[in-house]
C-alpha cells in the first residue's frame, strides 16, 4: 500500500512497538498499518454533514460540554472546534457505540500526537471499528464487567497481597480501573494539551494498538506493581482517592521512570489462554447466576399464583358467608 512504501524496510512490522520509538516520524504510517486504516471517508464532507440540524444527535450537546470543560494552554477555540469535530463525526458514524465521556481524553491525546484534526479522526475511529475499544460501548458497557472480572482475577493471581489488601479495605478494582478502561489510561490527558506529551502515555496507546485489551489488562498490573508497596500502606479512603486519582495523573506519568514501567511490563508473563480461561468462567458464572435468577423468578411468581389463588377462595368465603346472611334475613 501507499502506506507501507514509505517505511524503512528494517522495520519488522511484526514487532513494531520499539521501532516506533527509533522512527518516532513514522508511528502514524506504523499505526495505520496495524490498524487497517482505509481512506475511505471525505472528512471535511463529514464535518459538514454533522452541521445539518437534521443529522444532530443526542450525544452532541454532552460532546460540547465536556469538551468545554477540558483546559487547553493555547489555541483554546481552535483546539475545542477541532475535538467537538472529530467526537461528533465519530459518533454521527457510530450511532451505536455513539459517545461516551472518557472518549474525549483519548481524542485528545491523539490529536496532540497527529497534529492535525484530520489525523486524529483517522486513528480515532480505527480504534472504534478495528481494536476491542469500540466493542466495549456496545449493550450498554456490558463487556465492561468482564473486564473488571478478568482484571479482578489477574490481580490476585499476580499480586496476591494486594489483592488481599483490597478485599480487607472493601475496595473492588471496578471503583477505580472504570476510568483506566474508558480512557485507556488517558484520563491525565484531559487538561494538559499543548505541554509535553509524555513518553509512557504515547507507549499505552502503542501498546494498545497492536496487543489490544491485553495490553491494557497488563500495564493496570504494572503500574499497580510499580506502586505495590505505598498500595499496601494506605487505609480505605487514601487507597480509593489514590488508585482514581493519583495513580493516573499528568504529574505521574510527566514523571514516571519509564524504563522500570517498561521492565514490569516486559516480564508480566499474561498468557492469552489464561485470559481466555477467565473469560470463560465469568461466562460460566454469568449462566449459573442468570439460571438463578430465572429460578428465583419462577418462583416469585408461583407465590403469586398461590396468593392470587389465595385470595379467590377469601372472595369465595366472603360470598358464600354474604348468601348465607341473606338467606337469614329472607327467613326472617
Amino acid at each position: 500500500t501507499n502506506i507501507e512504501e514509505d517505511i524503512p524496510e528494517e522495520i519488522e512490522k511484526k514487532n513494531p512497538i520499539p521501532n516506533v520509538w527509533k522512527h518516532p516520524e513514522l508511528r502514524l504510517k506504523i499505526w495505520k498499518i496495524l490498524l487497517h486504516f482505509k481512506n475511505d471517508i471525505n472528512y471535511k464532507q463529514l464535518v459538514e454533514s454533522i452541521k445539518k440540524k437534521e443529522n444532530k444527535q443526542e450525544c452532541f450537546d454532552l460532546i460540547e460540554l465536556d469538551v468545554k470543560r477540558m483546559w487547553f494552554d493555547e489555541n483554546t477555540d481552535e483546539v475545542r472546534v477541532s475535538l467537538n469535530n472529530i467526537l461528533c463525526c465519530s459518533a454521527f458514524l457510530h450511532p451505536k457505540i455513539s459517545y461516551s465521556q472518557g472518549m474525549n481524553c483519548i481524542a485528545s491525546l491523539l490529536y496532540d500526537i497527529c497534529g492535525s484534526e484530520e489525523e486524529a479522526f483517522n486513528i480515532f475511529n480505527c480504534l472504534l471499528t478495528s481494536t476491542d475499544y469500540g466493542d466495549l460501548y456496545f449493550n450498554d458497557l456490558k463487556r465492561l464487567n468482564k473486564y473488571f472480572y478478568v482484571f479482578e482475577r489477574l490481580i490476585f493471581i499476580y499480586l496476591p497481597e494486594v489483592y488481599l489488601h483490597l478485599n480487607s479495605t472493601k475496595i473492588a478494582p471496578k471503583f477505580f480501573i472504570s476510568p483506566w478502561f474508558i480512557t485507556l489510561f488517558t484520563n491525565a490527558y484531559k487538561k494538559l494539551i499543548g505541554k509535553e506529551k509524555p513518553k509512557v502515555l504515547i507507549w499505552i496507546i502503542d501498546s494498545f494498538i497492536i496487543e489490544g485489551w491485553m495490553a491494557i489488562n497488563k500495564i493496570g498490573l504494572c503500574l499497580m506493581k510499580h506502586f505495590e508497596e505505598k498500595i499496601l500502606n494506605m487505609d480505605t479512603d487514601e487507597l480509593l482517592h489514590f488508585l482514581i486519582n493519583d495513580i493516573i495523573n499528568y504529574d505521574f506519568f510527566k514523571n514516571a521512570n519509564y524504563d522500570r514501567l517498561r521492565n514490569i511490563y516486559d516480564n508480566l508473563q499474561v498468557e492469552n489462554g489464561l485470559i481466555e480461561n477467565i473469560e470463560n468462567e465469568y461466562e460460566i458464572k454469568n449462566i449459573i447466576i442468570n439460571e438463578n435468577n430465572n429460578d428465583n423468578k419462577k418462583e416469585k411468581e408461583k407465590e403469586k399464583e398461590k396468593e392470587k389463588e389465595k385470595d379467590k377462595e377469601k372472595e369465595k368465603d366472603k360470598e358464600k358467608d354474604k348468601e348465607k346472611e341473606n338467606e337469614k334475613e329472607n327467613e326472617i
